[in-house]
């Protein structure tokens, strides 16, 4: 019979009886009004898979699995579970254990797995060297503004740039 396990940094537990897994997969589907009132679905959004099992816990060592158990829910610690279905990369979503006269020397075990997704990442020095031909007059670049000496002959001609300019003479 194939063993069922949780492992993660904390430690390794071992399942001495699984009654159930259920293992969900599923998809969000936008879905969105159109010009005539009629919805149209534009997008599909993979969910995380989840797992949910109950297990049993017994004999001389239920107290201490059970302990690492907690520990793994409590650290977040992110973990593989094996049984009949193989999932990689799960934190323990809920935890929940039954102590009933049947089982007064153990736990059941009531658990929720969800799947998380991971990412890495890389820093990248984009620093280029800058060049002293680029750097030529940086400092100033922007503060100063050009001076136009420079009046097309149309202008200096123009009877409103004259009347303009009689009239600056007055204020």
């Amino acid at each position: 019979m194939k063993e069922a396990l949780i492992y993660g940094e904390s430690g390794t537990v071992e399942f001495n009886v699984v009654e159930s897994e259920e293992f969900n997969k599923s998809n969000t589907i936008t879905s969105n009004p159109i010009e005539d009132g009629s919805r149209i679905s534009d997008h599909v959004e993979k969910t995380q898979d989840s797992l949910s099992f109950t297990a049993h816990l017994t004999g001389d060592r239920a107290e201490d699995q059970y302990e690492i158990l907690r520990k793994l829910h409590d650290n977040g610690d992110v973990c593989v579970f094996t049984y009949k279905n193989y999932i990689t990369n799960v934190i323990i979503e809920t935890l929940k254990s039954t102590s009933t006269k049947k089982n007064k020397n153990g736990y059941q075990i009531d658990i929720t797995v969800r799947q998380i997704k991971t990412v890495s990442y890389q820093t990248v020095n984009t620093w280029l060297p800058i060049y002293e031909t680029q750097m030529k007059n940086l400092e100033d670049a922007g503060n100063e503004q050009p001076e136009d000496d420079e009046t097309d002959e149309e202008t200096e001609e123009s009877w409103l740039v004259s009347i303009g300019n009689k009239i600056s003479g007055w204020f």
